[in-house]
């Protein structure tokens, strides 16, 4: 979406004066009398704006898809939905799953019962560390296939883009289209929202980080929000030699 940035830099001046008074000569002898009148100093704010081009995008976006291709199950949201942090956004099958945690349980009950046998000396410190170090290479694999098999929102957002349906098998492939999402699932966090905008190097020398900015967007015209420099790029883009910020 493109947006209009306006960045406002302020200059103090001071301003007044008065009128003189006094005789003067006409040239014939007649005074000249001139009322007196004083106005009181005062401390204005000259406001100078530059408008910029810029994007406005979501604040934060995220694409979200599982490692391996496989078969979604579960698709309960469609785009445009809210969803809120720790939702479950796709639920793949999970026969891979079921076969790690079958295979892992045996092994979670051994390397319980050589704690118990370790801390009464019965086995050495070796076999121990050889149980144990199965034990957490074969956890992780579990840890990793759930996280693989119920994909949820990492925050809070709308969903904006899927790859698939529900019923649908998933391949990283399906990315690649034009158009696609990165991922299974898209979700972005719409407030607030960011701008992006290069400026040129005259400008850039004005602005600093907090400083604050009002963005107009095209899709509402007749609106003015208000935000504030979040940071400045101090390198210039070598070609053309503009400094990005973000608002």
């Amino acid at each position: 979406m493109k947006s209009k940035l306006i960045v406002a830099g302020t200059m103090l001046i001071l301003t007044g004066g008065c009128t003189q008074s006094g005789e003067n000569n006409d040239g014939h002898g007649a005074p000249i009398r001139m009322g007196v009148g004083v106005t009181t100093a005062e401390i204005r704010t000259l406001y100078r704006k530059r408008s910029f081009s810029g994007v406005l995008e979501a604040h934060k976006k995220a694409d979200l898809a599982p490692m391996k291709p496989g078969k979604i199950r579960r698709l309960p949201f469609a785009i445009g939905d809210y969803v809120r942090k720790g939702q479950d956004l796709a639920v793949m099958d999970d026969a891979d799953l079921v076969a790690a945690v079958a295979r892992f349980r045996p092994l979670r009950k051994q390397y319980e019962r050589s704690q118990n046998l370790y801390a009464q000396k019965a086995i050495s410190k070796a076999e121990f560390e050889k149980i144990e170090a199965e034990y957490l290479a074969m956890k992780r694999a579990v840890d990793n296939l759930e996280e693989n098999t119920t994909i949820r929102a990492p925050f809070s957002g709308v969903v904006t883009a899927l790859a698939a349906e529900e019923g649908e098998v998933y391949s990283p492939q399906m990315n690649a289209m034009p158009g696609a999402p990165g991922g299974l699932v898209q979700i972005a966090r719409l407030d607030p929202l960011k701008v992006d905008c290069d400026l040129d190097e005259k400008t850039v020398l004005k602005v600093n980080k907090g400083m604050q900015v009002e963005v107009t967007a095209d899709v509402v015209p007749d609106t003015v929000f208000h935000g504030k420099i979040l940071w400045v790029n101090p390198r210039a883009n070598p070609v053309s030699h503009t400094f990005e910020i973000r608002c």
